[in-house]
C-alpha cells in the first residue's frame, strides 16, 4: 500500500476536527444573533411595565373614623415621590394621615400622636425596592349615605425620579367599612 491510497489516520482526524469547528463558529454566530433578536422581542413581556403599586391593606371603623391602611410599593430601579394624596369622591372630604404602626397590644393601626394633615406627610419618598405604609382617617359616614356604593375614591400624584414629565392624578377606589 502506498501513502496516497491510505492517508495517515492522524491527518484524517485532523480534517474531520476542522469541519465541525467551522460549523460551530458559524452556528454560534447565527445562534447569537437569533438569541439577541428573541431577547429583544421578549423583553417587554418579561420586564414589568408597572413599577409602583398601591395596595389597600385594611379598612376599618374606629373612634369615629374610617381607617384605611395603604401600602405604597416601589419595585422599580428609581426613586418615587407621592406628591399628594386626597379624596377625589366625595369631593372636599377632609382626611388625616398617620404612620402605620404595629402595636402588639392593639394590633395594626396608627399612632394617634402622629395623625395630622396630609401636608405634613407629603411629599413621601419611596426608595427603589422599598415600600411605605400609612393610615388615612376619614370622618365616619352614615351607612345611608353610602348604601349604593360603600366606597370612597382616593387620588394621588406621583413623581418618578427618572421621568421629567409631570404626572396626572391617579385614582384608587377603596371600600369603607362599618
Amino acid at each position: 500500500m502506498t501513502d496516497a491510497e491510505n492517508p495517515p489516520v492522524d491527518g484524517a482526524q485532523q480534517e474531520v476536527a476542522v469541519i465541525p469547528g467551522l460549523f460551530t463558529l458559524s452556528g454560534a454566530a447565527a445562534l447569537g444573533t437569533f438569541s439577541i433578536d428573541v431577547a429583544k422581542a421578549a423583553a417587554p413581556w418579561l420586564m414589568p411595565q408597572q413599577t409602583f403599586y398601591i395596595d389597600v391593606i385594611d379598612s376599618t371603623l374606629s373612634d369615629g373614623y374610617h381607617l384605611i391602611t395603604l401600602a405604597f410599593s416601589n419595585t422599580g430601579r428609581h426613586g418615587v415621590y407621592i406628591e399628594e394624596l386626597f379624596v377625589a369622591k366625595p369631593k372636599n372630604e377632609p382626611i388625616l394621615v398617620g404612620d402605620y404602626v404595629k402595636n402588639m397590644m392593639k394590633g395594626p393601626g396608627f399612632n394617634d400622636g402622629l395623625l395630622g394633615k396630609p401636608e405634613k406627610k407629603f411629599p413621601l419618598h419611596i426608595e427603589p425596592g422599598f415600600d411605605s405604609r400609612i393610615v388615612i382617617a376619614v370622618p365616619q359616614k352614615s351607612r345611608l349615605d353610602y348604601e349604593k356604593d360603600p366606597s370612597i375614591t382616593l387620588a394621588y400624584v406621583l413623581t418618578m425620579l427618572n421621568d421629567p414629565k409631570p404626572r396626572e392624578p391617579k385614582e384608587i377606589k377603596v371600600r369603607i367599612r362599618w
